[in-house]
């Protein structure tokens, strides 16, 4: 399966608030920066990944390059977004890109870039 590209902002919260709405088992969020960053450090060869050198600079199925954690792409694909912590509703696009190589990018892409998807975090409800 490949990621999701052209993801913007608010599709992916319309999306958390319709999956949170339609099931009950876990709440889902996008992770904070320090979430994304704790599950990077996971990496056995960061400099592995979907980029620019090996890509094709197209996507790829997901799940080549898991870590020691199981999560797979962090540092190639598309950029994810992310809350820049918990409780702010800045939201950021980072990682790596099968069509860039820098690791963050902070206001320079548009909205509905072909490089920007979504990971999900999620906590068991009680």
């Amino acid at each position: 399966i490949c990621p999701v590209e052209r993801v913007s902002k608010k599709d992916c919260l319309d999306f958390i608030a319709r999956l949170n709405k339609e099931q009950k088992t876990f709440v889902f969020r996008l992770p904070t920066t320090n979430e994304w960053a704790i599950a990077a450090s996971g990496e056995l060869y960061p400099n592995l990944g979907w980029l620019p050198f090996n890509s094709g600079e197209v996507t790829h199925p997901v799940g080549l390059f898991a870590n020691r954690y199981g999560v797979s792409d962090l540092y190639g694909n598309v950029y994810e977004w992310c809350r820049e912590a918990a409780n702010s509703n800045e939201i950021i696009p980072i990682g790596g890109c099968a069509l860039n190589t820098n690791i963050v990018w902070r206001d320079f892409l548009p909205q509905k870039d072909r490089r920007i998807g979504l990971r999900l975090a999620g906590e068991l409800v009680q």
